[in-house]
Protein backbone atom coordinates (compact mmCIF):
# COMPACT_ATOMS: atom_id res chain seq x y z
CA UNK A 1 0.00 0.00 0.00
CA UNK A 2 1.42 3.31 -0.88
CA UNK A 3 0.13 7.11 -0.15
CA UNK A 4 1.11 10.57 -2.18
CA UNK A 5 0.11 13.78 -2.78
CA UNK A 6 1.79 16.86 -4.04
CA UNK A 7 1.08 20.30 -4.24
CA UNK A 8 -2.29 21.06 -6.23
CA UNK A 9 -2.88 17.28 -6.31
CA UNK A 10 -5.66 15.25 -4.10
CA UNK A 11 -3.72 12.90 -2.22
CA UNK A 12 -4.03 9.31 -3.38
CA UNK A 13 -3.70 5.82 -2.06
CA UNK A 14 -2.83 2.52 -4.23
CA UNK A 15 -2.89 -1.31 -2.77
CA UNK A 16 -2.20 -4.56 -3.88
CA UNK A 17 -2.77 -7.65 -3.07
CA UNK A 18 -1.01 -10.95 -4.86
CA UNK A 19 -1.54 -14.84 -4.80
CA UNK A 20 -0.02 -17.15 -6.35
CA UNK A 21 0.14 -21.02 -6.85
CA UNK A 22 2.22 -23.73 -8.42
CA UNK A 23 1.23 -27.44 -8.97
CA UNK A 24 3.24 -30.06 -10.49
CA UNK A 25 1.93 -33.26 -12.66
CA UNK A 26 4.15 -36.42 -10.90
CA UNK A 27 4.11 -38.46 -14.19
CA UNK A 28 7.17 -39.71 -13.64
CA UNK A 29 6.86 -40.12 -9.75
CA UNK A 30 9.67 -38.26 -8.44
CA UNK A 31 7.74 -36.34 -6.30
CA UNK A 32 6.07 -39.99 -4.89
CA UNK A 33 9.99 -40.79 -4.52
CA UNK A 34 11.05 -37.87 -2.62
CA UNK A 35 8.34 -38.70 -0.08
CA UNK A 36 9.32 -42.08 0.08
CA UNK A 37 12.76 -41.67 0.44
CA UNK A 38 12.19 -38.77 3.33
CA UNK A 39 9.50 -41.23 5.31
CA UNK A 40 12.12 -44.44 5.46
CA UNK A 41 15.13 -41.66 6.71
CA UNK A 42 12.55 -40.64 9.32
CA UNK A 43 12.14 -44.41 10.21
CA UNK A 44 15.66 -45.32 10.26
CA UNK A 45 16.57 -42.35 12.55
CA UNK A 46 13.63 -43.66 15.15
CA UNK A 47 15.24 -47.27 14.66
CA UNK A 48 19.20 -45.84 15.20
CA UNK A 49 17.68 -44.41 18.75
CA UNK A 50 16.06 -47.79 19.62
CA UNK A 51 19.58 -48.94 19.06
CA UNK A 52 21.52 -46.79 20.66
CA UNK A 53 18.90 -47.06 23.84
CA UNK A 54 19.87 -50.71 23.77
CA UNK A 55 23.55 -50.37 23.59
CA UNK A 56 22.90 -48.34 26.74
CA UNK A 57 21.23 -51.01 28.38
CA UNK A 58 23.61 -53.28 27.63
CA UNK A 59 26.93 -51.50 28.54
CA UNK A 60 24.70 -50.83 32.06
CA UNK A 61 24.32 -54.35 32.33
CA UNK A 62 27.95 -55.47 31.41
CA UNK A 63 29.44 -52.61 33.90
CA UNK A 64 27.51 -53.72 37.06
CA UNK A 65 28.07 -57.27 36.36
CA UNK A 66 31.58 -55.92 36.31
CA UNK A 67 30.59 -54.26 39.34
CA UNK A 68 29.67 -57.27 41.54
CA UNK A 69 32.38 -59.22 40.32
CA UNK A 70 34.71 -56.84 41.77
CA UNK A 71 32.88 -56.90 45.05
CA UNK A 72 33.22 -60.57 45.23
CA UNK A 73 36.77 -60.49 44.41
CA UNK A 74 37.41 -57.65 46.78
CA UNK A 75 35.57 -59.73 49.57
CA UNK A 76 37.85 -62.62 49.07
CA UNK A 77 40.88 -60.45 48.82
CA UNK A 78 40.07 -58.39 52.23
CA UNK A 79 39.74 -61.90 53.80
CA UNK A 80 42.80 -63.18 52.59
CA UNK A 81 44.24 -59.33 53.98
CA UNK A 82 42.94 -60.54 57.26
CA UNK A 83 43.92 -63.71 57.46
CA UNK A 84 47.56 -62.57 56.88
CA UNK A 85 47.88 -60.04 59.00
CA UNK A 86 47.16 -62.87 61.68
CA UNK A 87 49.75 -64.81 60.54
CA UNK A 88 52.32 -61.83 60.32
CA UNK A 89 51.49 -61.33 64.20
CA UNK A 90 52.02 -64.71 64.76
CA UNK A 91 54.89 -65.44 62.99
CA UNK A 92 56.74 -62.80 64.09
CA UNK A 93 56.00 -63.80 67.62
CA UNK A 94 57.22 -67.40 66.80
CA UNK A 95 60.42 -66.10 65.36
CA UNK A 96 60.92 -63.97 68.60
CA UNK A 97 60.89 -67.03 70.64
CA UNK A 98 63.16 -69.02 68.18
CA UNK A 99 60.34 -71.10 66.74
CA UNK A 100 60.69 -69.83 63.25
CA UNK A 101 63.38 -68.58 61.43
CA UNK A 102 64.25 -65.13 60.19
CA UNK A 103 63.30 -65.83 56.90
CA UNK A 104 60.03 -67.15 57.24
CA UNK A 105 59.08 -63.70 59.30
CA UNK A 106 60.00 -62.04 56.01
CA UNK A 107 58.31 -64.50 54.25
CA UNK A 108 54.68 -63.88 56.22
CA UNK A 109 55.39 -59.88 56.13
CA UNK A 110 55.87 -59.56 52.36
CA UNK A 111 52.57 -62.12 51.78
CA UNK A 112 50.75 -59.73 54.20
CA UNK A 113 51.90 -56.33 52.15
CA UNK A 114 51.29 -58.60 48.68
CA UNK A 115 47.64 -59.33 50.08
CA UNK A 116 47.11 -55.31 51.23
CA UNK A 117 48.43 -54.33 47.53
CA UNK A 118 46.21 -56.54 45.88
CA UNK A 119 42.94 -55.23 47.99
CA UNK A 120 43.81 -52.14 47.08
CA UNK A 121 44.17 -52.26 43.38
CA UNK A 122 40.35 -54.37 43.58
CA UNK A 123 39.54 -51.52 45.60
CA UNK A 124 40.45 -48.80 43.18
CA UNK A 125 38.45 -51.05 40.50
CA UNK A 126 35.22 -51.14 42.33
CA UNK A 127 35.18 -47.44 42.97
CA UNK A 128 36.35 -47.03 39.28
CA UNK A 129 33.23 -49.04 38.30
CA UNK A 130 30.85 -47.26 40.24
CA UNK A 131 31.85 -44.17 38.81
CA UNK A 132 31.37 -45.69 35.54
CA UNK A 133 27.83 -46.69 36.04
CA UNK A 134 26.91 -42.89 37.27
CA UNK A 135 28.04 -41.65 34.16
CA UNK A 136 25.98 -44.14 31.95
CA UNK A 137 22.71 -43.73 34.08
CA UNK A 138 23.90 -40.02 34.52
CA UNK A 139 23.28 -39.60 38.14
CA UNK A 140 25.90 -39.37 40.85
CA UNK A 141 27.93 -42.25 42.92
CA UNK A 142 26.49 -40.99 45.92
CA UNK A 143 22.64 -41.32 44.63
CA UNK A 144 23.52 -44.78 43.14
CA UNK A 145 24.98 -45.90 46.41
CA UNK A 146 21.75 -46.67 48.35
CA UNK A 147 20.96 -48.94 45.30
CA UNK A 148 24.06 -50.59 44.83
CA UNK A 149 24.53 -51.31 48.97
CA UNK A 150 21.68 -53.77 48.58
CA UNK A 151 23.38 -57.29 46.85
CA UNK A 152 26.82 -55.72 46.64
CA UNK A 153 29.31 -59.09 45.86
CA UNK A 154 26.21 -61.02 44.28
CA UNK A 155 26.34 -61.19 40.78
CA UNK A 156 23.02 -61.81 39.01
CA UNK A 157 21.53 -65.04 37.92
CA UNK A 158 20.30 -65.25 34.53
CA UNK A 159 17.08 -67.55 34.47
CA UNK A 160 17.94 -70.99 34.03
CA UNK A 161 17.19 -72.11 30.54
CA UNK A 162 19.25 -73.36 27.30
CA UNK A 163 19.56 -72.00 23.78
CA UNK A 164 20.87 -74.08 21.28
CA UNK A 165 20.69 -71.52 18.32
CA UNK A 166 18.52 -68.45 17.14
CA UNK A 167 16.10 -68.40 13.94
CA UNK A 168 17.63 -66.40 11.43
CA UNK A 169 14.86 -64.36 11.22
CA UNK A 170 14.76 -63.24 15.11
CA UNK A 171 17.78 -60.67 13.45
CA UNK A 172 15.31 -58.91 11.82
CA UNK A 173 14.35 -57.77 15.60
CA UNK A 174 17.22 -55.73 15.87
CA UNK A 175 16.75 -52.23 15.12
CA UNK A 176 20.36 -51.29 13.53
CA UNK A 177 19.23 -54.23 10.95
CA UNK A 178 15.99 -52.68 10.36
CA UNK A 179 17.70 -49.35 10.03
CA UNK A 180 20.01 -50.33 7.43
CA UNK A 181 17.11 -51.63 5.63
CA UNK A 182 14.92 -48.32 5.51
CA UNK A 183 17.96 -46.86 4.35
CA UNK A 184 18.41 -48.99 1.39
CA UNK A 185 14.87 -48.16 0.69
CA UNK A 186 15.48 -44.68 0.81
CA UNK A 187 18.42 -44.75 -1.55
CA UNK A 188 16.39 -46.71 -3.72
CA UNK A 189 14.09 -43.86 -3.57
CA UNK A 190 16.79 -41.71 -4.67
CA UNK A 191 16.86 -43.66 -7.26
CA UNK A 192 13.86 -42.80 -9.07
CA UNK A 193 13.99 -39.30 -8.08
CA UNK A 194 17.03 -39.18 -9.94
CA UNK A 195 15.27 -41.06 -12.93
CA UNK A 196 12.33 -38.75 -12.83
CA UNK A 197 14.07 -35.46 -13.20
CA UNK A 198 15.68 -37.16 -16.35
CA UNK A 199 11.99 -36.72 -17.94
CA UNK A 200 10.05 -33.22 -18.80
CA UNK A 201 8.21 -31.93 -15.96
CA UNK A 202 4.65 -30.34 -16.41
CA UNK A 203 3.70 -27.71 -13.67
CA UNK A 204 0.73 -25.65 -13.97
CA UNK A 205 0.70 -22.67 -12.53
CA UNK A 206 -1.97 -19.84 -11.45
CA UNK A 207 -1.98 -16.24 -9.90
CA UNK A 208 -5.03 -13.78 -8.48
CA UNK A 209 -3.98 -10.22 -7.89
CA UNK A 210 -6.50 -7.16 -6.32
CA UNK A 211 -5.52 -4.05 -6.64
CA UNK A 212 -7.38 -0.73 -5.53
CA UNK A 213 -6.25 3.25 -6.31
CA UNK A 214 -8.08 5.92 -4.01
CA UNK A 215 -7.77 10.06 -5.56
CA UNK A 216 -9.37 12.32 -3.71
CA UNK A 217 -12.01 10.69 -2.08
CA UNK A 218 -12.89 8.21 -5.09
CA UNK A 219 -11.60 4.85 -5.31
CA UNK A 220 -11.89 2.19 -7.99
CA UNK A 221 -10.84 -1.37 -7.79
CA UNK A 222 -9.80 -4.25 -10.01
CA UNK A 223 -8.93 -8.39 -10.29
CA UNK A 224 -6.57 -9.79 -12.38
CA UNK A 225 -5.56 -13.65 -12.81
CA UNK A 226 -3.66 -16.09 -14.30
CA UNK A 227 -3.70 -19.47 -15.10
CA UNK A 228 -1.81 -22.03 -17.52
CA UNK A 229 0.65 -24.77 -17.93
CA UNK A 230 4.16 -24.79 -18.73
CA UNK A 231 7.01 -27.55 -19.94
CA UNK A 232 10.19 -28.17 -19.00
CA UNK A 233 12.63 -29.89 -20.75
CA UNK A 234 15.58 -31.07 -19.26
CA UNK A 235 17.72 -31.36 -22.97
CA UNK A 236 20.78 -29.17 -22.09
CA UNK A 237 22.44 -30.30 -18.83
CA UNK A 238 25.76 -30.85 -19.40
CA UNK A 239 25.29 -34.60 -18.33
CA UNK A 240 24.15 -32.97 -14.81
CA UNK A 241 20.89 -35.40 -14.61
CA UNK A 242 22.65 -38.44 -15.73
CA UNK A 243 25.47 -37.87 -13.43
CA UNK A 244 23.39 -37.29 -10.04
CA UNK A 245 21.75 -40.76 -11.32
CA UNK A 246 24.92 -42.37 -11.42
CA UNK A 247 25.34 -40.77 -8.01
CA UNK A 248 21.95 -42.09 -6.55
CA UNK A 249 22.57 -45.77 -7.96
CA UNK A 250 26.01 -46.14 -6.07
CA UNK A 251 24.62 -44.62 -2.98
CA UNK A 252 22.02 -47.73 -3.15
CA UNK A 253 24.52 -50.27 -4.04
CA UNK A 254 26.41 -48.86 -1.11
CA UNK A 255 23.24 -49.31 1.39
CA UNK A 256 23.03 -52.61 0.11
CA UNK A 257 26.09 -53.49 0.91
CA UNK A 258 25.86 -51.33 4.37
CA UNK A 259 22.63 -53.82 4.98
CA UNK A 260 24.81 -57.32 3.92
CA UNK A 261 27.54 -56.31 6.42
CA UNK A 262 24.85 -55.72 8.80
CA UNK A 263 22.87 -58.79 8.84
CA UNK A 264 26.73 -60.63 8.53
CA UNK A 265 27.85 -58.70 11.68
CA UNK A 266 24.61 -59.65 13.25
CA UNK A 267 24.98 -63.29 12.75
CA UNK A 268 28.32 -63.35 13.59
CA UNK A 269 27.66 -61.35 17.23
CA UNK A 270 24.77 -63.92 18.02
CA UNK A 271 27.33 -67.04 17.28
CA UNK A 272 29.86 -65.78 19.27
CA UNK A 273 27.83 -64.80 22.19
CA UNK A 274 26.69 -68.53 21.95
CA UNK A 275 29.88 -69.78 21.46
CA UNK A 276 31.47 -67.99 24.96
CA UNK A 277 27.63 -68.53 27.29
CA UNK A 278 28.22 -72.47 26.41
CA UNK A 279 31.83 -72.09 27.09
CA UNK A 280 31.30 -70.24 30.39
CA UNK A 281 28.56 -72.86 31.44
CA UNK A 282 30.50 -76.00 30.81
CA UNK A 283 33.65 -73.99 32.82
CA UNK A 284 32.13 -73.25 35.60
CA UNK A 285 31.46 -76.67 36.66
CA UNK A 286 34.92 -77.54 36.18
CA UNK A 287 36.22 -73.99 37.99
CA UNK A 288 33.72 -74.39 40.93
CA UNK A 289 36.01 -78.17 41.73
CA UNK A 290 38.99 -76.44 41.61
CA UNK A 291 38.45 -73.59 43.77
CA UNK A 292 37.15 -75.59 46.46
CA UNK A 293 39.45 -78.55 45.83
CA UNK A 294 42.54 -75.71 46.23
CA UNK A 295 40.93 -74.36 48.91
CA UNK A 296 40.83 -77.50 51.05
CA UNK A 297 44.08 -78.20 50.20
CA UNK A 298 45.05 -74.81 51.64
CA UNK A 299 43.34 -75.29 54.87
CA UNK A 300 45.25 -79.05 55.32
CA UNK A 301 48.69 -77.21 54.40
CA UNK A 302 47.62 -74.13 57.21
CA UNK A 303 46.69 -76.72 59.68
CA UNK A 304 49.77 -78.35 58.95
CA UNK A 305 51.71 -75.19 59.86
CA UNK A 306 49.93 -74.45 62.97
CA UNK A 307 51.31 -77.69 64.57
CA UNK A 308 54.51 -77.58 62.61
CA UNK A 309 54.01 -80.08 60.55
CA UNK A 310 54.30 -77.97 57.69
CA UNK A 311 56.86 -74.96 56.42
CA UNK A 312 54.97 -71.47 55.94
CA UNK A 313 56.65 -72.11 51.90
CA UNK A 314 54.07 -74.61 51.68
CA UNK A 315 51.24 -72.72 52.82
CA UNK A 316 51.92 -69.35 50.99
CA UNK A 317 52.01 -71.63 47.59
CA UNK A 318 48.71 -73.29 48.26
CA UNK A 319 48.14 -70.01 49.89
CA UNK A 320 48.75 -68.53 46.41
CA UNK A 321 46.94 -71.17 44.59
CA UNK A 322 43.61 -71.02 46.26
CA UNK A 323 43.32 -67.24 45.64
CA UNK A 324 43.85 -68.18 41.33
CA UNK A 325 41.24 -70.69 41.78
CA UNK A 326 38.70 -68.61 43.37
CA UNK A 327 39.30 -65.53 41.21
CA UNK A 328 38.87 -67.95 38.07
CA UNK A 329 35.56 -68.95 39.71
CA UNK A 330 34.58 -65.65 39.67
CA UNK A 331 35.97 -64.52 36.54
CA UNK A 332 34.35 -67.65 34.70
CA UNK A 333 30.75 -66.58 36.33
CA UNK A 334 31.18 -63.12 35.36
CA UNK A 335 31.67 -64.50 31.77
CA UNK A 336 28.69 -66.46 31.92
CA UNK A 337 26.36 -63.35 32.71
CA UNK A 338 27.83 -61.38 30.53
CA UNK A 339 27.61 -64.07 27.67
CA UNK A 340 23.68 -63.42 28.19
CA UNK A 341 23.67 -59.90 28.24
CA UNK A 342 25.79 -59.62 24.77
CA UNK A 343 22.94 -63.00 23.47
CA UNK A 344 20.75 -60.28 24.33
CA UNK A 345 22.21 -57.64 22.71
CA UNK A 346 22.94 -59.49 19.98
CA UNK A 347 19.03 -60.86 19.14
CA UNK A 348 17.81 -57.15 19.83
CA UNK A 349 17.30 -56.58 23.35
CA UNK A 350 13.84 -57.13 23.19
CA UNK A 351 12.82 -54.67 20.60
CA UNK A 352 10.09 -55.27 18.26
CA UNK A 353 8.76 -53.89 14.83
CA UNK A 354 6.15 -52.11 16.72
CA UNK A 355 8.46 -50.57 19.42
CA UNK A 356 9.32 -48.05 16.30
CA UNK A 357 5.92 -46.81 16.40
CA UNK A 358 6.25 -45.51 19.88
Amino acid sequence: MTSCATAGEPPSTQAAVDAQAQWEIDLFGGTRAQVAAADARAESAALAWHGARISLAAEVAQTYVSLRSCEAQLAVLQEDVASQNKIDELTREKVRVGFEAPANGHLARAAAADARNRATATQADCAALVQALAVLTAQSAQALAPQLAQRTATLPQPKAFSVLAVPAQVLAQRPDVSAAERDLVAAAADVGVADAARYPRITIGGSLGLGLLRVGGQSSDGLNWGFGPQLSLPIFDGGARAAQQDAARARYDAARSGLDAKLRSAAFEVEEALIRLSAAERREADAQAAAQGFKDFFNAAEARWRVGAGSLIEREDARRTALTAQSGLLTVQRERVAAWITLYRSVGGGWSSADALQ
